[in-house]
């Protein structure tokens, strides 16, 4: 009887700034490629250019279920 959790059979946990670099190449390819944008909030430092995407995010597709978006 094994009662080592099987999350541990994944492999090592991810280092979440190796993440972060890799979304981050991930969306400039899909900018350069087809055009398409997408921007974490998180990484915007100007509060008011944050709250302008979040603002037109919402006006285009509306809130989000259970978000805590300004």
């Amino acid at each position: 009887m094994t009662l080592v959790s099987p999350i541990y059979a994944r492999g090592p946990a991810t280092n979440p700034t190796s993440d972060r670099d890799r979304n981050h190449a991930a969306r400039r390819e899909l900018f350069h490629e087809l055009g398409v944008v997408v921007i974490d909030p998180d990484d915007v430092t100007d509060d008011w250019t944050r709250q302008a995407i979040i603002s037109e995010a919402i006006r285009q597709y509306g809130r989000p279920e259970g978000g805590s978006s300004s």
